[in-house]
Parts: structure tokens; C-alpha cells; sequence
């Protein structure tokens, strides 16, 4: 196995299995006898590709007698593999470029596979775009993204931040990290990662950036649960919920367990989180999280919060509410790249209908005076502000808090004029997320 023959291995789970391409990866070079600079090589082609599609495939549309997208898969893979190297990657020489992709097909296409990509331009001198008066058009080959969500993305906010998304998207996410406080503090933490050049989140309070991320995972601090792998919008999004020292939590979409970890550690020793899912796989990432974090504060249930007499009557009503619900993670592309060949047009709305679904059921068991957290990674309308109006015109006895009011000037980049939590990757540099919180009224 080499660089080349994993990441189109990658390649090829991805697109039959719909399996995730960090975790894919990860497993893959866990296996992998490659010594760390094929590791490296590994990591970048599989993301660059991934995060570059359209873009080389233009490219290569243009010098192809037929459109890539109609190739068979494997030649298609290997096109798209040789192109990023040749237009990205300055320090990859041609031959080596254009012969491991030829030998990566079969033996019927490696003629056309290297007449195509001898072809390809070298370097900054490829980065050309379509000559289009839309530039959504353009944009959608430039930075990779689907035209529809580009679309989407202009229609809901304007044509300048669809644009200003799309480029933020192509940027590496920085690794992030946050503190367990319950066994260390955010400075401790960063001295003892100091060999992984830890340095504090801009906004997350616990967090902490990782620039060299090699062994971290293997590391003491890692395996004595001195922190765990969580964005920091994701973090933010926790200390949203408000939790007060005491206080009883449900978190009803709980696993892998970063936002309800945060929750427990926040309630302290005389609170407790109930901890909600459904997936037994996922539960199990949560559950081990919890050992390895040492939370003792913590009930963990197999619960379908789609269907409300699945929630039962599950310990009464509760101080705070967490639907940090399931959505079309159109705002983790960063992370994510492969999402934005998976999802379809359709896809929000239809996520849309399960997230109004769970919150309905969710606000029953917040008490008189209590809140709850809606939060989703995303941007589409259909999954944010549709369904705050959606809850609030069903739920008479709730009214939106304005976020405004507590978090203002810490978190104004990410504070909305209705009082809503808006991350855009672009302003924040963080992942893309959405929260709005609801307090049930008092009764008179």
C-alpha cells in the first residue's frame, strides 16, 4: 500500500459505504506501515481532493474527451489524485504525479490517463476559474461547492458570505481540543501539550489549538482524560445552555458525548446529566468518553427522541434541555469535505422535519422557568431559523431568550440581532453552527 492506493481506497468507502473520511483515514493509516511523511502525503491528497472535486474536475474537463463524472470510478480517482498533485503540490515531481496514477487503473485506461494529465498545468499557473457573469457559477468550480447550496447560501444571507463560506471551507480546520476541568485547567493543559504546540481557542474559555497533532491521541493526557477532541463552536455551544451548579440536565442527542461531558463537568458533583441516544455504536463512544473523562454525574440512556413515549416520564421535568439535534452538517465542510457531494437539496428540509419533531418532544420536559438549547451544525435556513418559528408558534408557553443579554461582548461575532448564536466560518474561524435557546414560562 502506498500514499496513492490508501487514499483511493478512501476514496472508494466514501463513496460506496458512506463512510466518513477522518475516521476512514484514521483507521486506515492506524494500519498502515508508512513511515510519517506517507502518512502526511496521505492526509493531504485525501483531503485535497475531496475538498477540490469540481475544481479538478474542471480542470480536467477540459483536456478529457469525456467528462470525468462519466469515467468509471477508479479512473476517475486516479485523474482527480494525479491533477491535485500537479496543481497543488509544487514539491510532488510530474513523473511521479502522472506514473502512480497511471499505475493505479487498469491496464485498458493508463494510456488515456497519461496522455489527460501530462496535459494538466503545473502549479499557481492552473488556478484559473470559468469566465461566467455568475458568480456563484464561478464560485461553485473555484472553492468545490455544489451550485444548489451556493444558491441556498446566497438566497439566505447574500451572494458576498455564500462566497466567503465556500473559501473558508477549503481552509484546514485547526485541531481543537477542550479542557476536562475536572482534572486539569486549560494552562496546566497547555504546558503538559506544550511538545504539540498547544495554544488558547480565540473565543472557547477551555479550549485549546493543537498544531502538532502526531501521537497526541496516544499521549498520557489523552488516555487519563485530561481533555477531549471538540470544536469550538461545539464548545461554546455547551456554556449556552446556561447550566447552573445543581442542576438536573437532559441532553437528548448526547453521543459521541462533547456537549454533555461539558454539561456534566459544569453542573458539578451536586448536578446530574442524563445523557440520550439512540444508535447502540454511538452510545458506546459515549460511555467510554465518560470513563475515560472520569464523569461520575452521569446517566446514559438509549432513548428515541423522535418518539415521544420513548421519553416516558424519564426522572420528571428538568432545569435545561439540550436538542443539539441531527442535521445535514453543512456547516463542518472544513471538516467534513465529503458532505458536500452527499447531501441533496432536499436533504434540510427533510432534516428539518425530524429536528421540529425532537424539540417538540424535548419541550415537555423542561420545567416552568427552565430552557432549552436548540443547536445544530449547519447554516440553512430550513434547519435554523425555520425551525425556531416552527417551535415557538407551537409552543405557546416558551419565548426566545435573547443571547444577547448574557453573552454580549464575549461572543458578539457569533451573536445574531434576534438574539440567535450564528457561527460563520469566515468571520469566527470556527465550524459552522446555529443554537437558539427557549425558557419555558413560569406558570401564573
Amino acid at each position: 500500500m502506498t500514499a496513492r492506493t490508501i487514499a483511493m481506497e478512501i476514496f472508494r468507502r466514501v463513496r460506496a459505504d458512506g463512510a466518513y473520511a477522518d475516521l476512514a483515514l484514521s483507521a486506515a493509516l492506524e494500519r498502515s506501515a508508512l513511515p510519517h511523511h506517507e502518512k502526511a502525503l496521505t492526509t493531504e491528497l485525501v483531503y485535497g481532493v475531496l475538498r477540490n472535486r469540481a475544481y479538478l474536475d474542471w480542470h480536467l474537463d477540459r483536456i478529457a474527451s469525456r467528462p470525468v463524472a462519466q469515467l468509471e470510478n477508479r479512473v476517475a480517482d486516479a485523474l482527480r489524485i494525479g491533477a491535485y498533485q500537479l496543481l497543488f503540490l509544487d514539491r510532488i515531481p510530474t513523473y511521479a504525479a502522472v506514473d502512480e496514477s497511471v499505475q493505479m487503473v487498469p491496464k485498458r485506461a493508463t494510456g488515456f490517463v497519461n496522455a489527460i494529465l501530462r496535459r494538466v498545468p503545473r502549479g499557481q499557473a492552473g488556478m484559473m476559474t470559468p469566465v461566467t457573469a455568475d458568480p456563484l457559477k464561478a464560485g461553485s468550480v473555484r472553492w468545490s461547492h455544489p451550485y444548489w447550496l451556493l444558491k441556498m447560501w446566497a438566497d439566505q444571507f447574500d451572494v458576498e458570505t455564500a462566497l466567503a463560506v465556500a473559501e473558508a471551507n477549503q481552509i484546514p480546520p485547526n485541531f481543537v481540543l477542550r479542557t476536562n476541568t475536572l482534572k486539569t485547567d486549560p494552562k496546566a493543559l497547555a504546558t503538559e501539550l506544550r511538545k504539540h504546540k498547544a495554544q488558547p481557542t480565540r473565543y472557547a474559555p477551555e479550549g485549546l489549538i493543537v498544531q502538532n497533532v502526531n501521537n497526541l491521541m496516544k499521549g498520557k493526557a489523552f488516555v487519563e482524560g485530561r481533555f477531549i477532541v471538540q470544536g469550538e463552536a461545539s464548545q461554546i455551544v455547551g456554556e449556552l445552555v446556561g447550566v447552573h451548579p445543581g442542576e438536573k440536565v437532559l441532553d437528548l442527542c448526547a453521543a459521541p458525548g462533547g456537549k454533555a461531558t461539558h454539561l456534566a463537568a459544569l453542573v458539578g458533583k451536586t448536578g446530574h446529566v442524563y445523557a440520550a441516544d439512540l444508535h447502540p455504536r454511538r452510545l458506546r463512544l459515549l460511555r467510554g468518553n465518560v470513563k475515560r473523562l472520569g464523569i461520575e454525574n452521569m446517566s446514559v440512556m438509549q432513548i428515541d427522541a423522535t418518539r415521544a413515549k420513548d421519553l416516558g416520564n424519564h426522572n420528571g421535568l428538568f432545569d435545561r434541555v439540550l436538542v443539539d439535534a441531527p442535521c445535514s452538517s453543512l456547516g463542518t465542510l472544513a471538516k467534513n469535505p465529503e458532505i458536500r457531494w452527499r447531501i441533496q437539496p432536499e436533504d434540510p428540509k427533510r432534516m428539518s422535519k425530524l429536528q421540529k419533531t425532537i424539540c417538540h418532544n424535548a419541550a415537555t420536559h423542561v420545567r416552568p422557568g427552565g430552557m432549552l438549547l436548540y443547536s445544530v451544525c449547519t447554516l440553512t435556513a430550513a434547519e435554523t431559523t425555520d425551525v425556531v418559528k416552527a417551535f415557538l408558534r407551537r409552543h405557546r408557553d416558551f419565548v426566545l431568550d435573547d443571547l444577547r443579554k448574557w453573552y454580549s461582548p464575549r461572543y458578539d461575532d457569533f451573536l445574531q440581532e434576534d438574539g440567535t448564536f450564528l457561527s460563520l466560518p469566515h468571520v469566527t474561524g470556527a465550524e459552522g453552527f446555529f443554537a437558539a435557546r427557549f425558557v419555558r414560562k413560569e406558570k401564573s
